[in-house]
């Protein structure tokens, strides 16, 4: 084989990715950022505690509940790649209702299921 077509082969098969091992692949960095996030929810919430309660009363909780709810979902889609990964044979996904049912959001759920968010669902609001 001359030294032109290895590098071809080379590049072309560089090219393609096994399903099973990007979802392997993007799990723990689906994992570092949900960890980041849950540090930096952690950070917020500990500054908040340090505040004056007039200070404290005047934060937006929009914003601390943005972090709470981004935090949840990493959480959820560090944990659904995780688990699919282990368990992808052929290109299909075993036991998938099992999976989505661990997961924290419907959200979260509906579109990894459905590609879209189901409206009528009825939801569970936390507050903290």
């Amino acid at each position: 084989m001359s030294r032109g077509r290895c590098r071809t082969v080379v590049m072309e098969a560089s090219k393609l990715i096994l399903l099973g091992r990007l979802v392997a692949n993007t799990s723990p960095l689906l994992d570092a950022v949900s960890s980041d996030a849950a540090t930096l929810q952690q950070h917020l919430a500990d500054f908040i505690a340090e505040l004056s309660p007039h200070c404290a009363e005047q934060l937006d909780t929009v914003a601390l509940q943005a972090v709470d709810h981004l935090t949840q979902m990493l959480e959820d889609l560090a944990a659904i790649f995780r688990s699919v990964s282990q368990g992808i044979e052929d290109g299909h996904i075993e036991e998938w209702p099992t999976l989505v049912g661990k997961l924290k959001l419907a959200k979260v759920r509906d579109i990894l299921t459905y590609g879209r968010e189901i409206p009528d669902r009825p939801s569970h609001v936390e507050f903290f």
